[in-house]
C-alpha cells in the first residue's frame, strides 16, 4: 500500500508487544498456558495456511504471466525459477507442520503432511495460473517478485535468528521449573535434553508465516483489478489472522509474547521497505 502509515501502525503494535514481552514474558505465558490445547494447535495450523496458499497462487500467476509477456530469455529463466521455488517452498513450509511436534506430534506419519500440502498448493498454483491468464499484465512480475522478496527475506531471517539464539520454548521452561527460561536477548548455552525443535522459540516462524498474508492479500488487489478497492480490508483482515496465530502460539506454550511480536515485526519492517523502495520507487507502481 502506498499509504505506508497502515504498515507503520501494525508495526508499532508488534513493537509494543516486543517491549512488553521483554519484561513480562514469563508472567504472561504462565497466565494463559494450556498445554497441548488442540483448538490452539489447529488454529495455528490453519492460520499459516492462507499465507502459504497465496505463495503458491502467486507462483502460478507468475508462471502464466511469463508465458504471456515473454521477456528476454535471461529474465524469463530467473522468473520461472522464482515461480518454481515459491511453489516448492509453499509445499515444504506447510507440509512439515500438521504432524510435527508443533501440532499433532505424529512424526511417524509426517509424510502425510507433505501429500496434503502438495495437493492443496498445486490447486492454488493452478488457480493462480488461470488468474494470471485472465488478469496478468506487464507489471505482474514486478508485483509478485516484490512480494516474494519481502516474504523470503523475513522468513529466512527468522530461521537464521532462531538458530543463533536457541531460546527454549515456554513449555520447556515450565517442565523444568523455569530453569530453562531465558529472555529473548540472552543466547542459550545450557544443556539440551529435549528435541532441537524445542530450542527455536525466538522469533516465531508461525507468526511470521501468518504475517506474510498481510503482504500477499493486499498485493492480490494490485494483480486483480476488481479487488483493488478492498486492499485495506484485506490488510487488516490479515493482521487479525496474525494476531490470532500469535495468541494461540503463546497459549500452547510454543512461544513467548516477545517471540511472536518479533516474528511479525520482522515481516512488517521488510514489508515497509519493499513496498516503499522497491514497488513504488523502483518499479513505479502506484496505488
Amino acid at each position: 500500500m502506498k499509504k505506508s502509515y497502515h504498515i507503520i501502525i501494525v508495526g508499532a503494535v508488534f513493537l509494543v508487544g516486543l517491549i512488553v514481552g521483554s519484561f513480562l514474558d514469563l508472567q504472561i505465558n504462565s497466565a494463559i498456558f494450556s498445554e497441548r490445547n488442540m483448538a490452539g494447535l489447529i488454529v495455528a495450523l490453519v492460520g499459516i495456511l492462507p499465507g502459504y496458499s497465496l505463495l503458491a497462487l502467486f507462483s502460478g500467476f507468475l508462471f502464466q504471466n511469463e508465458l504471456k509477456i515473454k521477456h528476454q530469455m535471461p529474465y524469463r529463466v530467473i522468473v520461472f525459477i522464482l515461480a518454481a521455488v515459491g511453489y516448492i517452498l509453499s509445499i515444504y513450509s506447510f507440509g512439515k507442520e500438521p504432524f510435527s511436534i508443533n501440532c499433532l506430534n505424529l512424526e511417524k506419519i509426517s509424510y502425510l503432511g507433505f501429500i496434503i500440502a502438495f495437493v492443496w498448493m498445486s490447486g492454488c498454483a493452478v488457480l493462480g495460473f488461470y488468474l494470471g491468464k485472465k488478469y496478468g499484465n506487464e507489471n505482474t512480475w514486478k508485483i509478485v517478485v516484490t512480494a516474494f522478496l519481502i516474504a523470503a527475506i523475513a522468513l529466512g531471517l527468522t530461521l537464521i535468528v532462531k538458530r543463533i539464539f536457541d531460546r527454549p520454548r515456554f513449555r520447556v521452561a515450565v517442565l523444568n521449573n523455569e530453569d530453562y527460561f531465558r529472555n529473548w536477548w540472552e543466547i542459550y548455552h545450557g544443556p539440551k535434553t529435549y528435541a532441537k525443535e524445542e530450542f527455536k522459540s525466538f522469533p516465531s516462524g508461525h507468526t511470521c508465516g501468518a504475517a506474510i498474508t498481510m503482504v500477499f492479500l493486499p498485493y492480490l488487489g494490485l494483480l486483480i483489478e476488481p479487488l483493488k478497492k478492498h486492499r485495506i480490508i484485506f490488510f487488516y483482515s490479515a493482521f487479525a489472522i496474525t494476531l490470532l496465530v500469535a495468541f494461540v502460539r503463546m497459549l500452547v506454550g510454543a512461544h513467548f509474547l516477545s517471540d511472536v511480536s518479533m516474528g511479525a515485526l520482522v515481516l512488517a519492517i521488510f514489508y515497509f521497505l519493499g513496498n516503499h523502495f522497491l514497488l513504488h520507487k523502483q518499479f513505479k507502481i502506484c496505488d
